[in-house]
């Protein structure tokens, strides 16, 4: 008579144990893996994103200026062919002396 644990049915068993233990490395490994790719990876994308913030900043004083210019260009629009006391002037010089709002 044979042991139990002998012939096909403990071949499988171990056979089960190794595939276990395979199975089990693996997810270990896959795990170390993407802690390590997250961990190399986070400088690359934090500089990406310090990136894309400095160019909206730099997107948003430049269409600050655009505006302003377009109310500059409007403001000596109407001060081109006021007399040189009138009250449009005395407005545009106030307001690019920086003493009011835009006239």
């Amino acid at each position: 008579m044979s042991k139990p644990g002998n012939g096909f049915v403990g071949f499988m068993g171990r056979v089960g144990i190794i595939c276990s233990a395979l199975l089990a490395l693996g997810t270990i490994i896959a795990f170390v893996s993407s802690f390590a790719w997250r961990t190399a990876t986070q400088p690359i994308v934090q500089a990406m994103s310090d990136e894309r913030e400095a160019r909206q900043a730099a997107d948003t004083l430049i269409i600050r200026r655009l505006e302003q210019v377009g109310v500059d260009v409007l403001v000596l629009g109407r001060t081109v062919g006021a007399a040189p006391n009138s009250p449009v002037v005395r407005q545009a010089r106030a307001y690019f002396d920086g003493r009011t709002g835009v006239p």
